[in-house]
């Protein structure tokens, strides 16, 4: 089974984004292996530099070769929610899985960034990271039940 993995530093701050990722996961996971991982990042520091570098180190463990990397930043592309499900759909179909990276409040490392299939912007606003990660969830879902012919969405 093709799998979707969503890596965040972790750990969760807040309860109900920690209940909102469990949510999308289980219905994620009904179509597609899904994994959201939050490895433990916190990191001392003494420069946002440093505190970037410490956190993708972290964050490359999660990292598979052959698994496409999408890493969300401001800077990225803007997809509506009809062509992320196609996108999600081609990517499903031809590789081994796919691998969403978000970095940390401090944002992520240009390292990851240039490692990166794809860049990926939510949003024009600047998200918490945290918020972050269940929007993207709840994309992920939408995707995957548009390519369904699901009723969940609507335009």
């Amino acid at each position: 089974m093709k799998q979707i993995k969503v890596v965040i530093p972790g750990p969760i701050k807040f309860d109900f984004v920690k209940q909102g990722l469990d949510y999308y996961e289980k219905r994620i996971s009904k179509f597609v292996n899904c994994q959201v991982l939050t490895p433990k990042a916190k990191v001392s520091f003494t420069s946002v530099e440093e505190k970037l570098k410490k956190e993708a180190e972290i964050l490359k463990r999660y990292l598979k070769k052959g698994e496409y990397l999408v890493v969300l930043d401001e800077r990225g592309k803007f997809m509506k929610s009809k062509e992320f499900a196609k996108f999600l759909d081609k990517l499903l179909g031809s590789t081994k899985g796919i691998t969403f990276l978000i970095g940390g409040a401090e944002g992520i490392c240009n390292d990851l960034k240039s490692q990166a299939d794809q860049l990926l912007s939510l949003s024009p606003f600047t998200l918490n990271h945290e918020i972050a990660s269940l929007v993207l969830v709840e994309a992920i879902y939408r995707g995957i039940l548009i390519s369904k012919n699901h009723p969940y969405h609507r335009e």
